[in-house]
């Protein structure tokens, strides 16, 4: 970027935003000022916006041009197709520099070339060109034959030029319409041709037996019998059947018109109409949309009258015409009676302009709601900067009839893809293309690459037909970091690479006409004061910040510089972000309104969830607060029933699985002491006994209290195959079976709610050892 002028300002005085016009004339009043600034003290600094020093970004702006548009297939950058095929030959790939060069070249003056025709040219042009020995031309003559011989590729090959998305449009044009405009002049000869051989046998039968033998004499060559002629126009003997003066006018008529239709259009051509300003035939019309309205219903009307010659041909050819219904019929006959098909058959006018011409064309919205195939091109130089965008596409869309396109040649697939998409419309289309501005010093295809990763140009397209809603109809696929606001890139001038996002005031940089809306300022004036763009944006969303935004430059030593913008580049950079979240929003990637609903459902889930937990904690400390009263008071029942030694009564417990564990057992007699036998004399003999596992009678499944579960993972974190969650994530017991009785009651002695019962362990679980079995009873 040349030298830019900029004032310098003084360190660190009071941050002022002025919302109104400055005070000081001699500084742009649009400026983030301090006060104590110096007005009259300038410098002249050397400076590049930051991003220029990205590797991804240099890579980026590499486009695909020339493209490669299969026969079959995508559209491809062609170099990497053409650097494939040249690896199977070293000799030629050694040169594939100078190659590329006599590509780029060749199309410059074809626009667009086959696949085949631009090897041919290169193989003649480098044989020209290239310095080599007779040995060496022989052996790269064999190797450009065997090439061309067995191309791996077929297709259309175009270059990058003013005349490109003219070229491209003809290209999806003729894509899409070619076959079906061929299929029609196939019915059309085919209703000429038996139209021709009914008429002539009507004619023969008109005539005396003697003139007709004479005149079918005449025309043996053409006609061998009759009966063959009245084969070929209808399967009937259509002959034997008398034609009245009616049906013979109105064949004749529907002949003619077929006649005239095939002599003004050809087979191997698809009608296309290019409307353009300055041009005939609108050179002298005041709106330029309105003149080309006017020519496609002129064009429309012929057309409309070869389809109805084509119905009633096909009609009268197998003797369906009833006059009394059909004649009302035909009357009033125009183009609001074409089939879908028929309409796609209809010649499409391309309105060819540039922004202002569109843009104060009072007819713009009588185009888009007319109806007809109406293909409205806007080319958009994206140098110099808008700082006001005017976002044609977009307003577009509210009319919610037409096919609305921006694309950029920067993405050239995209862009073939949505000019495809307008070819199968019978409606208008609308298409706003970014294109280079030709004359200028910065690269052709960084600027065009540089204005879609700046969001200055979104790619998007809208598709009425596809439903009722933006959602369904818009699509932003094509867009790089599409789910992002900004787009990042990476300094490497730093430890660690500073992160940056490409911001529309990034973009602007470039252009040396927006140069007095930047202001670098040198390291000694850096302060908290300041905020990156992109974050103060972020604060702007939530007040005003008392911060002033920059954007990062380099200046000639390579060495980050902070560059203030202007109040003015601040508020277009921030039209371009919010133009991003609206069609972000539209198209569904981000909806501010799910995402508030499923804030509010998660609220409200939490909500619900924390209720239920207060009200299951409510209800155990209720439960365990009458447990703990009944076993007090059985505790002062058993105490008292031993101090009178008396039998104590039964205890009924108001809490049943508290009842068992809590009952007293009566006191019973004292029993005479047994006589002493061999085997009781020695207790040590039953020691052993006492060391075998202790297994609980009966068999117990283990469970969780789950409504207890307080989600703390420690079961699941265990073992995942035994404990699961369930619908409420509460735990639940999936499979005993895919574990151990020790785990269970590890899990037991982990759970802080205690809401895990062990059970009983299996009987060939080895884990079951008396000392986990007594772990486990606690639980039990």
């Amino acid at each position: 970027m040349s030298s830019r002028s900029t004032p310098l300002a003084s360190a660190h005085p009071t941050l002022k935003w002025p919302l109104g016009q400055s005070e000081n004339p001699g500084i742009q009043d649009h400026f983030c000022f301090f006060a104590g600034l110096a007005p009259d003290t300038y410098r002249t600094q050397a400076w590049s916006p930051a991003v220029v020093l990205s590797p991804a970004f240099r890579e980026q702006k590499r486009l695909g041009f020339p493209v490669l548009i299969a026969d079959q297939g995508p559209v491809t950058s062609f170099f990497p197709v053409l650097d494939s095929a040249l690896e199977k030959f070293p000799l030629l790939f050694e040169h594939r520099a100078f190659i590329y060069y006599l590509t780029r070249q060749a199309l410059i003056t074809a626009l667009e070339m086959s696949a085949e025709d631009l090897l041919s040219s290169l193989s003649q042009k480098y044989m020209e060109g290239a310095d080599l020995s007779q040995a060496g031309r022989s052996q790269v003559q064999q190797a450009w034959s065997q090439l061309q011989s067995n191309l791996p590729f077929r297709g259309r090959v175009l270059g990058l030029s003013e005349k490109s998305l003219r070229v491209f449009y003809q290209l999806a044009h003729q894509a899409m319409r070619s076959e079906e405009w061929q299929q029609f002049f196939g019915r059309l000869n085919s209703l000429k041709t038996d139209l021709e051989a009914r008429l002539r046998t009507h004619h023969m039968q008109s005539q005396p037996s003697d003139q007709a033998e004479s005149q079918l004499g005449q025309l043996a060559n053409q006609f061998i019998q009759l009966g063959a002629v009245n084969q070929k126009v209808g399967g009937k003997r259509m002959g034997s059947i008398p034609l009245d003066e009616h049906r013979v006018q109105r064949m004749r008529t529907a002949y003619d018109s077929i006649v005239n239709f095939l002599k003004r259009y050809s087979a191997n051509e698809v009608p296309l109409i290019w409307v353009e300003a300055n041009r005939e035939p609108c050179a002298e019309a005041e709106s330029l949309l309105t003149c080309a309205m006017s020519v496609h219903a002129d064009t429309a009307e012929q057309i409309t009258q070869c389809f109805k010659a084509m119905r009633i041909a096909d009609l009268e050819l197998r003797n369906h015409y009833h006059a009394e219904l059909h004649d009302n019929l035909f009357e009033r006959f125009d183009r609001h009676a074409l089939s879908p098909n028929e309409r796609r058959l209809l010649p499409v006018t391309v309105i060819y302009a540039s922004d202002p011409e569109i843009s104060k064309d009072p007819a713009l919205g009588d185009l888009l709601m007319s109806g007809a195939p109406i293909h409205l091109i806007m080319e958009q130089a994206v140098f110099p900067v808008g700082e006001y965008t005017s976002d044609q596409a977009y307003r577009a869309m509210a009319y919610r009839e037409a096919f609305i396109l921006e694309g950029s040649l920067a993405d050239p697939a995209h862009l073939y893809q949505g000019l495809l998409g307008m070819q199968v419309q019978a409606n208008p289309a609308f298409a706003v293309v970014a294109v280079p501005q030709w004359q200028s010093e910065e690269d052709p295809s960084f600027q065009v690459a540089a204005a879609v990763t700046a969001r200055e140009t979104v790619l998007f397209r809208y598709n009425p037909t596809n439903g009722p809603t933006f959602a369904t109809n818009l699509d932003v696929e094509g867009n790089p970091h599409a789910l992002k606001i900004h787009c990042p890139f990476t300094l490497p001038v730093t430890e660690p690479s500073l992160v940056c996002a490409f911001t529309f005031a990034d973009f602007a940089a470039f252009d040396p006409e927006l140069e007095h809306h930047f202001w670098p300022i040198p390291r000694d004036q850096w302060g908290d004061h300041q905020m990156v763009l992109d974050a103060y944006f972020e604060q702007l969303e939530l007040g005003q910040p008392d911060k002033v935004p920059y954007i990062w430059g380099v200046d000639s030593q390579g060495e980050l510089t902070r560059v203030l913008i202007s109040r003015k580049m601040m508020l277009a950079a921030r039209r371009r972000r919010h133009f991003w979240l609206s069609l972000q929003e539209l198209s569904g990637l981000a909806n501010a309104f799910a995402q508030k609903a499923a804030e509010l459902a998660r609220a409200e889930a939490e909500s619900e969830a924390q209720q239920t937990l207060e009200n299951l904690l409510a209800d155990h400390k209720r439960e365990l607060a009458q447990a703990t009263e009944q076993a007090s008071r059985n505790a002062y029942r058993r105490l008292a029933y031993s101090l009178v030694h008396m039998p104590e009564p039964a205890l009924v417990s108001s809490s049943p699985a508290l009842s068992p564990a809590l009952a007293p057992s009566a006191p019973s007699e004292p029993k005479p002491p047994a006589p002493q036998t061999q085997a009781t004399a020695q207790p040590a003999a039953a020691k052993p006994a006492e060391t075998a596992p202790v297994v609980p009678s009966g068999n117990e499944e283990p469970y969780i209290d789950s409504d207890l579960c307080t989600s703390c993972n420690e079961c699941i974190n265990l073992n995942g195959m035994m404990f699961a969650y369930n619908g409420d994530k509460q735990a639940t017991i999936a499979d005993a079976s895919a574990g151990t009785f020790a785990q269970l009651v590890q899990a037991a002695n982990k759970c802080p709610a205690r809401c895990i019962h062990p059970g009983t362990p299996r009987p060939d679980d080895a884990t079951a050892t008396p000392d986990v079995v007594a772990q486990a009873e606690p639980f039990r």
